[in-house]
């Protein structure tokens, strides 16, 4: 992460609790949401993870109903689509 409001800032790592590549990654009400790519054996997957910075924590979010490989995301409001 890094914090574009503090001049100066430098980079900091934020641990995910997943190994995947190729995922989707969009930022909407307050989180930073990762969809589906390739999980740790290579084959595509539907998981999302949520990351709320102001609780340096992650959650689990109910799977796409799709393999999310190149997928795209935005939200308009609170909705994700």
């Amino acid at each position: 992460s890094l914090d574009l409001a503090t001049p100066g800032a430098t980079w900091q790592a934020v641990k995910q609790p997943f190994e995947r590549r190729a995922f989707t990654v969009m930022a909407g009400a307050g989180k930073v949401l990762t969809f589906g790519g390739l999980g740790a054996d290579g084959e595509m997957t539907r998981e999302v993870a949520a990351y709320e910075p102001a609780a340096k924590a992650w959650s689990t979010l109910p799977p796409l109903p799709f393999e999310g490989f190149g997928a795209g995301a935005i939200t308009i409001g609170d909705v994700v689509y």
